[in-house]
């Protein structure tokens, strides 16, 4: 294993984590002012934790000038926050949250 593979995995996992700390803090926020309609299912938290961890375990793989992969980063980041709300609408060909609700009528 070498030096940038486990410097890469070691920030992913930190985002990661830091990710998973912005979630809880939200739904912290969410239920101290009883809004819970604001709240994301978490099955698309899950998902959009794991993608955000293996884009940026790719992106920080990639050895250029730190400034192009921060573009890299924003090319890839920002069609994947589109097909996140996307999934959240409930919209596209396949109504990932009905077949996660259980109501596939």
């Amino acid at each position: 294993m070498n030096s940038s593979w486990r410097n890469n995995t070691v920030t992913s996992v930190a985002l990661f984590l830091e990710t998973c700390a912005l979630y809880l803090v939200f739904m912290a926020i969410a239920a101290l002012m009883n809004l819970p309609e604001v709240v994301l299912s978490f099955w698309l938290v899950l998902l959009a934790l794991l993608s955000s961890f293996f884009l940026m375990n790719f992106i920080l793989s990639v050895n250029v000038n730190p400034k192009i992969r921060g573009l890299i980063g924003l090319g890839v980041g920002i069609p994947g926050i589109l097909v996140m709300v996307h999934l959240n609408n409930g919209l596209g060909i396949i109504p990932v949250d009905a077949l996660i609700s259980g109501s596939v009528e």
